[in-house]
């Protein structure tokens, strides 16, 4: 029987790892401690499916012939491509999350390589913190409805785009408005309940009626590509934070996030930032992240 492609051979094996897990909840798998064998969103498939096909393509075309039809045979040149990104430059983050895809496809963890992976520093991140080209071809006024919801959820691009009017309930017992995320959608498969929240309550309101009015039927039809998600995130967080937090003196030293490197002498409550952590979406371990990806940004 003919193997295919290079490329479709990753592609069958992580179809495999997204259609065959045992769970549609990562938590479940996690307690069984299968969480690491398979892939829980389609956004991670996607993302996965992306970077081992670019490793196949540069594989076929850097030694070619039958020493790179298979996965098995070509897994040899796995490094080579790693110290390949890391020598044309790319970002600490873009090699790391390819090593992450190519270990998934052959079920290894990226370290068992023995490629020493670029530090991944918070200052160099750039995507989604400033200015750039792409907030020329979008019209603040023209989204002002995206830029809100977005500004109010802080949900994910791939979460607004399958958002529907059905995700929104009414927490009775907390007097607040939430959107359910499906799993399905969600980075890395986990479900979460977002607060919809905005210091402006006009803004707000007008946000909940929005997402209401699509009914079940998605609230945007298209979301545009050059939209700064990550920008209307870090707003949600930084607005979330300001709204929770307790005064500096009132927090207790085991509470205390103390930043270190570049932003040494900031704190902030740790408790605070582990609920938004939890609500962007990230996994406990993330303080971190939400910390210098959001509230520093």
């Amino acid at each position: 029987m003919a193997r295919g492609s290079l490329k479709s051979q990753f592609y069958d094996v992580l179809n495999a790892k997204r259609n065959d897990r045992p769970y549609d909840s990562r938590h479940k798998a996690k307690l069984e401690k299968v969480d690491k064998e398979y892939i829980f969103s389609e956004k991670t498939l996607k993302n996965y499916k992306q970077s081992c096909g670019k490793f196949a393509e540069w594989a076929r075309a850097t030694h070619p012939g039958k020493i790179t039809r298979t996965m098995e045979s070509a897994e040899q040149f796995v490094p080579e491509y790693l110290n390949y990104m890391i020598d044309k430059g790319y970002s600490a983050y873009t090699v790391a999350a390819t090593a992450a895809a190519i270990g998934k496809a052959y079920g290894k963890s990226y370290t068992e390589y023995g490629v020493e992976m670029p530090t991944r520093s918070a200052q160099n991140v750039k995507r989604g913190r400033s200015h750039s080209t792409c907030d020329k071809r979008f019209s603040e006024e023209k989204n002002k409805d995206l830029r809100d919801l977005c500004d109010s959820t802080g949900l994910r691009r791939n979460c607004v785009e399958h958002l529907k009017g059905s995700d929104l309930y009414f927490n009775e017992q907390r007097g607040a408005y939430y959107v359910h995320v499906s799993g399905t959608y969600a980075k890395g498969g986990r479900e979460r309940e977002v607060l919809v929240f905005n210091k402006d309550k006009e803004t707000e309101a007008r946000v909940v009626e929005m997402i209401k009015s699509a009914g079940d039927k998605k609230v945007f039809d298209h979301v545009h590509t050059a939209a700064n998600i990550h920008r209307s995130r870090s707003n949600y967080a930084k607005a979330l934070y300001e709204e929770f937090a307790r005064p500096l003196d009132e927090i207790p030293k085991k509470d205390r996030y103390e930043c270190r490197g570049a932003n040494k002498g900031k704190v902030f409550d740790r408790r605070a930032v582990s609920a938004i952590t939890r609500v962007l979406g990230h996994s406990p371990a993330k303080n971190f992240y939400t910390v210098n990806h959001y509230l520093l940004a």
